[in-house]
């Protein structure tokens, strides 16, 4: 299995790319998305290399990713320049690794004690907080040069519309929705539900005054 990874893996990203990670001690190797193009990364979010690999090495190479640019990381998760076969290969790798990710964290969360899980409600919440200063950044950023909001929908997409200028299609949305539904049991439904439930309520308690951003701290671009 390893050596058809690793196979995938130099298929997927070249020889020519000296900058690895090193996995845990199964002595697995990926790209540095640091070393890599933005063309190089999305080519590897979408190949069979990606798909294959364990769930630990899949989440080592995502969290280097997210730790690149904040400019670089949301024009690569968008994929911002592939092609359509590129954006849908890469599309289901990530739902599947989001899944998969989501499944092991419910089941991290319901072994857990009470104090625990607070504590592990806690550490989402931070990253969401990261993400929400990120974006308070670029929109002080924005009013700052004196954009517009109406300049920002141009550069972000029409409401109902996408950021990459394609047409929102609400049929291929509730596709994706019924097979988002179709790939989790009702038992994984029902704690995905009593979850997000708790992450909600431990929000309010830390912010009163705010509103929990939609989604959660981990995945794709923020």
């Amino acid at each position: 299995m390893l050596k058809n990874v690793l196979g995938l893996l130099v298929a997927a990203v070249g020889v020519g790319l000296v900058v690895w990670l090193l996995v845990g001690s199964t002595g697995l190797v990926l790209p540095d998305p640091s070393g890599q193009s933005d063309e190089q990364i999305q080519e590897f979010l979408a190949s069979d290399a990606f798909k294959e690999m364990d769930a630990d090495a899949r989440q080592t190479y995502l969290k280097a990713l997210r730790e690149l640019p904040e400019d670089r990381r949301r024009k690569v998760f968008r994929m911002e320049g592939a092609s359509e076969e590129t954006r849908s290969r890469a599309r289901q790798n990530m739902r599947e690794t989001q899944q998969e990710d989501s499944r092991r964290q419910m089941e991290e969360f319901f072994k857990l004690g009470p104090g625990e899980q607070t504590a592990f409600l806690d550490a989402r919440i931070d990253e969401m907080e990261v993400r929400r200063k990120e974006w308070e950044t670029r929109r002080a950023r924005a009013e700052a040069s004196g954009e517009t909001r109406e300049e920002r929908t141009r550069k972000e997409g029409p409401p109902g519309g996408r950021r990459d200028g394609r047409k929102f299609d609400p049929d291929a949305a509730e596709r994706r929705m019924q097979q988002r539904l179709s790939d989790s049991s009702p038992e994984e439904r029902a704690q995905r539900r009593v979850f997000f439930t708790r992450l909600m309520e431990r929000y309010r308690q830390r912010f009163p005054d705010r509103q929990m951003p939609f989604g959660g701290g981990r995945g794709g671009p923020r």
